[in-house]
C-alpha cells in the first residue's frame, strides 16, 4: 500500500479500533502537529510501541517513520478536509446549492492537487471530464 492513498484504503476496509487505523485517525486529527511530532511521541499519543510506528510507515510504502512524516507534510490533500463545521451546516440548511455546489469545487480541487502531485493526470482527467454538477 503506498503513502495516504493506501492509508486511507486502509482505513475504509479495516475496524477503527485497529492498530494500524487508529494511528492513520491520530495522524489525520493531527495533522498540523505532524511536522514537530517524533516517533515516540506519535507511539505514546496512539498508544503503540515505536517498533509498531517503524512497521506501519514500512507497510505504507515509507522507508522510515522520518520520510513517512516528511512526505505527508508536504501533502497538500491533508489541507482540505471533509468535515463539516458550524459555519457549513448553517448554509447547507440555508442556500444548499450554494454549499454543495462550493463544497463539490473544494472536492474536485483537493482531489485535483493530489492527482497532479502524484502524476496521476490520466485519472484527473477522466474526474474532470464527466462535467459532474451539483
Amino acid at each position: 500500500m503506498d503513502g495516504l492513498d493506501g492509508m486511507f484504503l486502509y482505513l475504509n476496509n479495516h475496524q477503527t479500533d485497529d492498530t494500524y487505523s487508529r494511528i492513520i485517525i491520530y495522524l489525520l486529527n493531527n495533522r498540523d502537529k505532524i511536522a514537530l511530532t517524533n516517533i515516540t511521541d506519535l507511539a505514546n499519543n496512539c498508544y503503540v510501541s515505536i517498533s509498531t510506528i517503524s512497521r506501519f510507515s514500512k507497510f505504507f510504502g515509507y522507508g522510515s517513520f522520518q520520510l513517512m512524516k516528511e512526505s505527508l507534510k508536504k501533502d497538500p490533500s491533508l489541507d482540505f478536509t471533509f468535515r463539516l463545521n458550524k459555519d457549513n451546516y448553517y448554509n447547507l440548511d440555508h442556500a444548499p446549492e450554494h454549499f454543495l455546489s462550493d463544497f463539490g469545487n473544494q472536492i474536485i480541487a483537493s482531489k485535483h492537487s493530489r492527482y497532479n502531485q502524484h502524476g496521476r493526470y490520466q485519472c484527473c482527467r477522466y474526474f474532470n471530464s464527466r462535467h459532474c454538477s451539483l
